[in-house]
């Protein structure tokens, strides 16, 4: 998660001439990528002007049906617990957030945004903070699965029942999602249709020698609705 060692790592394939190269960014830099003269296919965390080739899923249309789901089922104080500020992702998810609530007459309060990274860690911080200084939140929307396990942690501390009394839906998903005590409702990334996205972009620069007409390839992100989610509580 740090700039320095993505360059480092960079130079050392580069020095061992490889001939292409899928990188999976940080997300906040990106000047040592756009200089390279290899064939380079960027996946998830990409910069949204560039010439570069780049795969990422569908975050903003995903957010959006996620937070949907919040919605329908009568809620209107969502908290964010947002991943790492100004990358693509966490950009894309929040207007997608926007635009799902915006439909509903719902503005987006920033105070209701918290958070700094895609881990467990930030997602029981922020979870924590904002339930103590917003006891009225009855829904939070994580922008990563990791951010929604901390988020769990905080609420069980705070005496918060999920789902029937916080609802939580939950951006990615993970193998342990289904299995937990209460399976988490999600918009699950296919990361296996983003590697092989990836690596057909990547092989044909190898054998044309040219850059795809089309730079930048969306796929699609899968709501799946479990148990996390409830109506909002009358008591």
């Amino acid at each position: 998660e740090t700039t320095e060692n993505e360059r480092q790592h960079v130079r050392q394939l580069v020095s061992r001439q490889v001939e292409a190269l899928v990188v999976c960014p940080v997300g906040v830099v990106f000047d040592h990528l756009e200089e390279l003269r290899t064939p380079v296919v960027l996946v998830d965390r990409c910069p949204s002007k560039s010439g570069m080739v780049q795969v990422t899923s569908d975050h903003r249309t995903g957010a959006d049906k996620a937070a949907q789901l919040l919605l329908d089922q009568g809620h209107r104080r969502i908290g964010v617990l947002q991943g790492l500020p100004n990358t693509l992702p966490n950009d894309q998810r929040l207007a997608g957030l926007r635009l799902a609530l915006r439909r509903t007459g719902v503005k987006l309060d920033a105070k209701l945004v918290a958070g700094d990274n895609f881990t467990e860690q930030s997602g029981y911080c922020s979870a924590s903070d904002l339930l103590k200084r917003h006891p009225d939140i009855t829904a939070l929307v994580a922008f990563a699965t990791p951010n929604a396990f901390g988020a769990l942690r905080a609420a069980k501390e705070l005496g918060r029942d999920v789902p029937t009394d916080l609802s939580i839906v939950a951006f990615d998903d993970s193998p342990f999602a289904e299995f937990m005590q209460v399976p988490l409702s999600t918009a699950a990334q296919d990361v296996r249709k983003l590697g092989r996205r990836a690596a057909e972009l990547v092989i044909t620069q190898l054998r044309t020698g040219k850059k795809p007409r089309k730079r930048m390839h969306q796929v699609e992100v899968e709501i799946i609705s479990r148990s996390s989610i409830a109506g909002v509580s009358s008591t």
